[in-house]
Formats: C-alpha cells, structure tokens, sequence
C-alpha cells in the first residue's frame, strides 16, 4: 500500500535547471511507496519526454496558442482567479503539495486544502528581476512574506540563496538547503555519446556555455568580451547553447559585428558531449540558485571561469578548487577571466589538469544529495 499521496507543481518542463533537477528527483523516488502527480501550468516544455513511468502528469494548459497563455498568466495575477484554478485544476487530496518554482506555482499552491502540508521550493537567488516580478504578483512584501511563513518548509538550492533571501524577506523558521539531486552516472553515461552535429575544431579553443539565453545568465558579458578580446589566428571559438528572450537579440548583436568566432547554438536535450569536449566551461550569471552546469562541467572534469555567484560556495569544496578560475561578477569579471585563459597558454594547461584530476572527487560529492531530498518525502 502507498503511504502518501504527493503532487509535484509547476510551471512547465522547460529547459531550465530547476526543471532538471525535478526530473531526477523524480526518477530516483519509489513509486512503489509513493503516489506521485505532476502538474504543470503549461504542456509542451522540451522536458516532457524525460517524465519517468509511474508519474501521473496532468498539465492544465495543452494549447500552445501565445496569447491564450499570456490571457491565463494575466489573470492568475487576480487573487479570486487564482483560487478558482486552485479549486477546478487541484481538486484531489494530497497529503503533501510541493510548489517546485517560486512565483506563480508558489502562489497557486498555498490557495487550498489547508489540511496538507506544503514545501515551497525557491529556485533562483534573489536579484532585482526577481524581486520586481514577485512584488507584482504578491502586491506587497508582507504578503509575501505571509506566504512563505504558512509552508511546511521552504527549501533552497544552496545556503548562499537561503542566506540572500532571508536578508530581504527575513529571517524564517521554516527555511532548509536541499541541494538538487544529481544523476551522475546518467551524465557520465551521456557525455559518451556523439555530439550531434560536428561543430568543434580540433586546432583551437572550445569555449561551452549552457543555459537560458535570459538577461540574468549574462551572456551578454561573454559575447562583449569575445568582441573586445577579438580573434588572433582562428585561437578559440565560443559556443553558446541554449534559447530565451534574448535570443534573437544577441545573435543580431553577433551579426552586425562580424563575430564569426561566437556560434548560439539551440537547445540540446543532451549538452553533456558538448561540455565534455570543450577545453573551458564559462558561466557569466548575474545570480544562480545552485549553478547546475557548473556542478555538470566539475563532474565531467572541464575547466571552468564562473562568475562569483553565492551558490559557489555549495558546490567548490576548498582543496579542489584547482580547475576553477572564479572572476568578479561584472562584464569586467568576464572579460579578464577569459582573456586571462586564452592567452596564458601555463595557466590553461594547469586548470585543465585540476580539473580532471578532481572530477572523480566532484562525481562522489555530488552522488550524496539524494539523501537531503528524501527529507521532504518523510515530512
């Protein structure tokens, strides 16, 4: 007999990491013992394939007509009409409910039934962008705060995102770090398989970054570097993998400034051969929650310029740090962490040593954070 009945709830299956790290949960909980549904606000995400047997799915919205979504997101703005989805969508008892993003399945989420218990998951770490939509969605901070005080728990990727949040929001006694559960035999196993199309070359370096091409990962900042730094004899190329609203204007951006070097390549359902085979990951984020290409590109023995994001400090363990070059969090930060790799032939050799000698660390540090997850099953 299964011993509770949980639902998972979000906004879609995109291709954020917040989304991968639901699915592995996912695969790894025994459905034997646990009655799982999913539910998501929007069908269609490029993840809905990875959703393991045995999980009831049940997206509310299956049309992928624009404008209908942006009426629906509009109106979830309303308090009554949020409530109502709450009633019509999430109709059936759970003992557990678990909003996996914050913002709108946060909001829907503590709308009903009371009488069960509900974690909140906050995937992001606190940035002006963050904060501008939350307040528009809450109206006031206070709300905000009401919200998140009636949760079982409140659970962040990484202490430096608990830390930022409870400095805005205040301190609360509810809040717990889970970090994301990482499958990292799947991606040893991925990583071995060909990249689909044969992009990189063999004569210079491959520079990788993955993500959601969005203002907050600044990839603005490596393209403005790379065009700063510019191109001496083919020595490095950057690939850029991944789509968002910003998109179409950086590809323009690339364009218009003959920065044949610098290729947006589109989303991948597997990015790991092409971390793999790359001589330097390079993240440029404003803010992350937890930095899941980052934990990717450790796993995998890659060397990495990051950013100095708060969840670092999760996920760099000191005596390991060897392969990790981490720069100042500005367009500056970027521009002298990379110019720094590509021209000191030395430095780029040693931090693509580190990195493989630590890898196998990073694979054993990383297989551990199941256990934390498990906690939110056993509430």
């Amino acid at each position: 007999m299964k011993s509770k009945r949980i639902l998972f709830f979000i906004t879609s299956l995109a291709s954020g990491g917040a989304e991968r790290a639901l699915l592995n949960l996912l695969k790894n909980i025994d459905t034997n013992k646990y009655e799982i549904t999913l539910k998501a606000i929007c069908a269609g995400g490029p993840r809905e394939n990875e959703i393991p047997n045995g999980i009831k799915y049940k997206p509310i919205i299956k049309t992928k007509n624009k404008i209908l979504l942006k009426i629906f997101r509009k109106l979830l703005m309303f308090p009554l009409f949020s409530k109502i989805v709450y009633k019509t969508f999430i109709n059936e008892k759970y003992d557990i409910e678990i909003a996996c993003l914050q913002g709108i399945p946060t909001y829907i989420i503590q709308k009903g039934n009371n009488e069960c218990k509900k974690i909140a998951f906050v995937c992001t770490a606190i940035s002006k962008e963050f904060y501008n939509n939350i307040i528009k969605l809450y109206k006031s901070k206070d709300n905000i705060i009401n919200s998140y005080k009636k949760m079982e728990l409140v659970c962040f990727k990484s202490e430096g995102a608990r830390r930022e949040f409870c400095k805005t929001f205040g301190e609360l006694n509810n809040t717990c770090v889970i970090h994301n559960i990482i499958d990292v035999n799947q991606i040893l196993k991925d990583s071995e398989l060909e990249i689909e199309e044969n992009v990189f070359s063999t004569n210079c370096i491959n520079i990788v970054n993955c993500s959601r091409i969005v203002p907050i990962k600044g990839i603005d900042r490596i393209i403005k570097s790379a065009k700063e730094i510019g191109i001496t004899n083919n020595k490095y190329k950057i690939y850029i993998i991944g789509n968002g609203a910003s998109e179409c204007e950086y590809k323009d951006f690339i364009l218009k400034n003959n920065l044949y070097w610098i290729n947006i390549l589109p989303y991948k359902d597997n990015i790991y051969p092409y971390i793999k085979n790359a001589n330097l990951y390079i993240s440029s984020s404003i803010s992350e929650s937890f930095g899941m290409s980052i934990v990717e590109a450790l796993i995998l023995g890659v060397p990495i310029i990051s950013t100095n994001i708060t969840s670092l400090e999760d996920i760099i363990s000191q005596g390991h740090e060897q392969g990790v070059m981490i720069v100042e969090n500005s367009y500056d930060g970027v521009y002298n962490g990379l110019k720094r790799y590509i021209n000191d032939s030395v430095l780029r050799n040693n931090m693509i040593k580190s990195a493989r000698n630590n890898a196998i660390y990073y694979q054993n540090k990383f297989m551990s954070y199941y256990d934390e997850n498990r906690r939110i099953l056993e509430i």
